[in-house]
């Protein structure tokens, strides 16, 4: 359990297309009596209900809940957010309550007045990850098993052939002693012969629950490179399943423009001893282009050295392609909502234009506010073509050489209390070759999210360092910070923090642009906080020679 509350950042509707697009099972309790006041389909298809659902009770919808409803009175008198993870709830299966194990949250939505408005209570199903867990504690069991068993008739081998040994120094044996030996230790061989079956039985089922979700092992050595890695590990990246596949076979068939990545988050992983994550894209040798995820843990020695990193990959091309489709339609859909927009900002304008014809007060209130949600609407469609671009690789940059230390004044005059703004140039000339509208772009998104988030911080400052090889721009605010969880989504697409401190209505697609510029530029972004101590917001561009 946490203290994250949810407050009101945007309008119903933005709030029903997120929650309509969400991938987790959702549902909306309206009243303290838990009223189901919206519920997507992917929650119907968890619970086996119907849209006849919405408006009724949970006790009255799905009183197989009942045991949870005392939770839920809970978040909705304390405001504080309740999560769990592999929790069993009975599922009405054509009538047969069947225990099912989902992680689950109930999310408060707190008004105005702090108190609580609606819970939204979200679920995955982790079956099958749960199975997995429990499949591969059971071969570790297993191997554990086995190798006791081996340890312990390696032992009786060892004090039959002492005894053995013994007899013959003190007696003459007979043959029959000796064939009785021969046939115990037979025996023994047969029990290890059954044993080494099992394990193998053991590591086929595992192999078979790996296979069912496209996940191939890797065990790869730091110090040489070399990976011992299972067959689906290899048809992953299409690779021959009876040849070695090492890690700098591996990393040749990752596109160059995600390599640096993929080398700076392993290199992350074992410098803090953190869970390795990341997707790109390779090619295969028959030219076809897929896309990956893989995870990894590292593994050290008794001295802290880093010696191996264990971990799984998946191929993702599918739920990649799925997303392309997706990003097809918001463009289609922003493209066809910009022509009636602009005819509409221009009726609007011309109203504008007309005002001190107007005198009816009620009418010029409505003219406002019809002029600032349509500059809001245009902002939002604006932000969708962008980021379209971005994902359509459609987007060309228009490099020159040029002095970033000069162009830093030309970006932030332009905003307002430019006065709260320090600009500390470290570099007395840091030449860079880049897109220099796309980069300012970057740096007015930087001050802006300073202006809006960190709003009670006395100063923001505008820093330039020179790293040698590339140049550092960084945006430091003296705000509250950003918790360490919610810094891993910053730049991912239509990502909001949720934070009551991070008020403003948009997409959440300024920090997700800006990541894709720089990308592009071939440098880094990223974002350090500390509770209490403010945030800096920064990235990396490779210098000119």
């Amino acid at each position: 359990m946490n203290n994250d509350k949810i407050y009101p950042s945007s309008t119903a509707e933005d709030l029903l297309k997120i929650l309509f697009h969400s991938i987790e099972g959702i549902v909306v309790y309206t009243s303290s009596e838990l009223h189901i006041g919206y519920v997507n389909d992917a929650m119907l298809k968890l619970w086996r209900k119907d849209i006849s659902i919405v408006g009724q009770k949970l006790i009255d919808a799905a009183p197989e809940f009942a045991e949870f409803i005392p939770i839920l009175n809970q978040v909705w008198q304390t405001g504080q957010t309740y999560q769990a993870k592999g929790v069993l709830a009975n599922i009405d299966i054509d009538g047969v309550l069947t225990p099912t194990p989902f992680d689950f949250a109930y999310h408060p939505v707190l008004g105005d007045d702090r108190d609580t408005k609606a819970i939204i209570n979200s679920a995955t199903d982790v079956s099958e990850r749960l199975m997995i867990e429990k499949q591969l504690e059971a071969k570790h069991r297993g191997e554990e098993q086995a190798r006791l068993k081996i340890n312990i008739l390696n032992q009786d081998l060892q004090a039959i052939n002492e005894e053995y040994q013994a007899t013959n120094e003190e007696l003459q044996v007979t043959m029959e002693e000796v064939a009785a030996l021969n046939e115990e230790y037979r025996t023994v061989n047969e029990q290890l012969n059954a044993m080494n079956e099992r394990l193998q039985e053991n590591e086929h089922t595992l192999s078979l629950a790996l296979e069912a979700g496209n996940l191939g092992i890797y065990d790869l050595e730091l110090s040489s490179g070399r990976m011992e890695c299972s067959e689906q590990c290899k048809l992953n990246f299409g690779r021959p399943v009876d040849r070695r596949f090492d890690f700098s076979d591996l990393f040749e068939t990752i596109l160059p423009e995600y390599r640096e990545m993929v080398r700076r988050k392993v290199a992350d992983s074992i410098e803090k001893n953190t869970l390795y994550n990341a997707q790109y894209q390779i090619e295969r040798p028959d030219g076809s282009i897929h896309w990956i995820q893989a995870n990894g843990s590292p593994k050290y020695d008794a001295n802290g050295t880093a010696i191996r990193m264990v971990g799984v990959t998946q191929l993702i091309t599918e739920k990649k392609n799925y997303d392309l489709r997706k990003d097809e339609f918001l463009s289609v859909a922003s493209h066809e909502l910009k022509t009636p927009l602009t005819a509409l900002k221009g009726n609007l304008q011309m109203l504008e234009r007309m005002r001190d014809r107007i005198k009816d007060e009620a009418v010029l209130k409505l003219l406002n506010a019809s002029l600032k949600s349509m500059n809001k609407v245009d902002g939002m469609v604006g932000d969708l073509l962008e980021a379209g671009k971005y994902s359509e690789s459609g987007l060309s940059l228009k490099k020159t050489s040029f002095d970033l230390a000069e162009t830093l004044e030309e970006c932030y005059v332009h905003l307002t209390a430019e006065q709260r703004i320090k600009l500390n140039v470290e570099a007395e000339k840091a030449i860079i070759e880049a897109d220099e509208k796309r980069i300012c772009q970057v740096i007015i998104n930087f001050l802006n999210n300073a202006y809006k988030y960190a709003g009670q911080s006395e100063k923001i400052t505008l820093k330039v360092a020179d790293l040698g090889q590339e140049v550092r721009v960084s945006v430091i605010d003296q705000g509250v910070g950003i918790p360490p969880e919610k810094i891993l989504h910053l730049f991912d697409r239509f990502w909001q923090s949720g934070d009551k401190t991070r008020s403003s209505q948009g997409l959440g697609l300024g920090l997700y642009i800006s990541a894709e510029i720089i990308r592009r530029h071939g440098g880094q972004i990223g974002a350090d906080s500390e509770l209490g101590n403010g945030t800096t917001f920064w990235f990396t561009l490779p210098k000119v020679g």
